[in-house]
């Protein structure tokens, strides 16, 4: 996987030229700078954002030029995922990423993006789920990066398809308040999952889709999108809070904070479940193969034919015990 590097030169040659007074080093109050392998595994195993990484050499002539190529896109979509570096030039033991060690240096830069699993923890196995990895292979520019970038946005909001799907929903108390996005959209918003990455176990997330009529009726929407907050109470209802403000990021962000808990909840971890087995299947014996006698009568019969004939001449009662064994091979 290798950028397009005449686009992204082309790029980063204008952002010199243009930008002359950019430090073009790595900005790391936006961008995480993994410095060894002890650090990136750390990370690489607790995400709740999509995180892209960039696998270059500080040494390369383009070094400066793609720095502010992850400054850009990380100060420009931090909302919706978050970027890191691997210098492999400055890397503490290049030799656990492959994309670090000599064979592969050659082929820098490169982008890889982890997406985050829908699940924390593996249900049969009990052990935790590790990220999907997705490479990006496209154009060298902020924009075309940060475009395919957001199709990757993980979501961590639960479709509801019908009032049985909802009721199921508000009866889970482990996280008090829930968080409804009445939708026209079959697919989450990018905005939508960015909240959900943001507000993790700490807000309870769901979203409905404008044709399951009986739950849209329920909470009477007739405008798409809209965003409720149900405050659960004491008494274990639930008390509505719809948003009315514009459908911006950061206004978002500022409204759910105070509905969200301070701290993560940690979900329990489930009993590993068993994979269900598959049926055995019995055994069916093959029928045995029983030798024709061989006869005036028999003989046509038996001979007429393109396949091989096993004879056995023999005056005793019984048969030889090799020509038992041949048969066996046969069966």
């Amino acid at each position: 996987m290798k950028l397009h590097n005449s686009k992204l030169t082309a790029f980063c040659l204008f952002a010199l030229l243009v930008f002359t007074t950019v430090n073009c080093s790595i900005d790391e109050s936006v961008v995480l700078k993994f410095k060894n392998h002890e650090q990136f595994m750390a990370n690489y195993g607790t995400l709740d954002y999509l995180l892209g990484i960039f696998f270059y050499s500080s040494s390369a002539d383009n070094a400066a030029s793609l720095e502010y190529l992850v400054n850009e896109l990380a100060s420009n979509n931090k909302q919706f995922f978050k970027m890191s570096v691997v210098d492999c030039d400055d890397f503490e033991d290049p030799e656990k990423i492959n994309v670090c060690s000599d064979d592969y240096k050659g082929s820098l830069p490169q982008v890889l993006f982890l997406e985050p699993p829908a699940q924390a923890i593996n249900p049969y196995t009990g052990k935790p789920m590790q990220p999907s990895e997705h490479r990006y292979q496209g154009e060298g520019s902020p924009n075309a990066i940060a475009s395919w970038a957001k199709k990757q946005m993980p979501s961590f909001s639960k479709k509801i398809v019908s009032q049985e799907d909802m009721d199921k929903f508000l009866s889970d108390t482990l996280i008090a308040n829930k968080v409804i996005l009445f939708t026209n959209k079959k697919e989450t918003p990018y905005i939508y999952r960015a909240l959900t990455s943001e507000y993790r176990d700490r807000l309870e997330f769901a979203d409905v889709y404008e044709g399951v009529e009986d739950v849209v009726k329920t909470y009477n929407v007739d405008k798409f999108p809209t965003l409720l907050v149900l405050v659960r109470k004491e008494d274990g209802t639930y008390e509505k809070e719809f948003y009315e403000s514009d459908m911006k990021i950061e206004k978002l962000m500022r409204f759910l904070k105070r509905y969200a808990l301070k701290e993560k909840v940690t979900r329990p971890v489930p009993e590993p479940e068993k994979k269900p087995e598959k049926p055995k299947e019995e055994k069916k014996e093959k029928p045995a193969i029983r030798p024709s006698n061989l006869t005036h009568d028999t003989f046509d019969k038996i001979f007429n034919h393109e396949r091989l004939v096993l004879v056995h001449l023999f005056k005793d009662e019984d048969f030889h015990p090799l020509f038992n064994e041949t048969l066996k091979k046969f069966q």
